[in-house]
């Protein structure tokens, strides 16, 4: 089940909600100076409401970014894994390719030794 938080739908909700509220207040303070409309109390209570609707939507958004970076820190920590893991096959894969190439270096060694003897045998025929 989600979190009734998270809805994009709610979220939406609360914005356009606090939006027009605020364009409200700035409408009600705007008709004070010019001589009318709400006492100060009024506006004042008015202000704070506005505050604490800000104040909501901000905490909504703060509640969606964590969830996102808790599931972003699983997936680095799934990727670290595998990064070692593929670490460790490297270093298997240059053993072996070095033990491969030991092997070359010693077949190479006794081709050129046999071609020697061979050589010296063929000079020895002559």
């Amino acid at each position: 089940m989600q979190n009734i938080l998270l809805n994009k739908k709610v979220q939406l909700a609360v914005d356009i909600i606090v939006s027009l509220f605020g364009l409200f207040m700035l409408y009600q303070i705007l008709r004070r100076m010019f001589g009318g409309s709400w006492g100060i109390e009024t506006l004042i209570f008015g202000l704070v409401v506005l505050h604490i609707g800000f104040t909501f939507g901000l905490a909504m958004k703060m509640t969606e970014t964590k969830t996102e970076v808790r599931h972003l820190r699983s997936q680095f920590h799934s990727l670290a894994t595998d990064f070692k893991e593929q670490t460790r096959e490297f270093s298997d894969l240059k053993n072996d390719f070095t033990g491969l190439k030991n092997e070359f270096s010693n077949l190479r060694n006794g081709i050129n030794k046999l071609g020697h003897k061979v050589e010296v045998s063929l000079k020895k025929r002559k």
